[in-house]
């Protein structure tokens, strides 16, 4: 490339610098731009106020002075008579609940998760059916302490299958008022055959 080809574009470059120099001038010193661009008006209405506040400056009163009295002497019949000291008044103590008063709530099995006794075989094949009620005591935090047969089903090998599987039961134990208390519960188990078995 010749030097004489770069010329025209180096000479190009400066009327364009030159002229846009030019024109910021002429607009910034004669006003021009300021009508060419102007910031957004807004329109502000003025709302009374919720709460309007005047202060007003305290004026300072004088002391207020009470007259002195001056009492007069007293006269025998005047003087004040000795009271006997009355007795002090019961202040009534502090409310206090006591946890072990209220209602009593026996202990139940939770039969949701407790398993039901399996049949035994012997009494299935034999056809032996009955109904054990079993007294079961229970400490305070629901396990079975001591499982007793207290009505027998009539058949030994029932009774001892019900009070088996009682005694590997959970309990909700008993409560009175709202502390976990040891009790007693009569737990029936009844061994009976379904229509499907016949």
């Amino acid at each position: 490339m010749s030097a004489a080809a770069g010329k025209p574009q180096v000479l190009l470059q400066r009327f364009v610098m030159l002229s846009a120099g030019w024109h910021l001038f002429v607009f910034t010193t004669t006003g021009v731009w300021g009508s060419l661009y102007s910031p957004p008006q807004f329109a502000v209405e003025v709302a009374p106020t919720s709460v309007d506040v005047t202060l007003v400056e305290e004026i300072p009163s004088a002391p207020r002075q009470e007259p002195l009295l001056v009492p007069e002497p007293a006269q025998p019949d005047d003087l004040p008579q000795a009271k006997a000291p009355e007795p002090p008044k019961e202040v009534p103590g502090p409310v206090v609940s006591d946890p072990m008063k209220g209602a009593m709530a026996e202990a139940k099995p939770d039969y949701l998760r407790n398993p039901a006794p399996v049949y035994p075989r012997e009494a299935r094949r034999r056809g032996w059916e009955g109904l054990v009620t079993l007294k079961v005591e229970v400490t305070p935090e629901g396990i079975p302490s001591l499982v007793t047969v207290e009505q027998s089903s009539g058949h030994v090998i029932l009774d001892e299958t019900a009070a088996k599987t009682v005694r590997a039961w959970q309990f909700f134990p008993a409560r009175l008022g709202n502390v976990p208390v040891a009790s007693s519960v009569r737990v029936p188990v009844r061994f009976e055959f379904m229509d499907s078995h016949l």
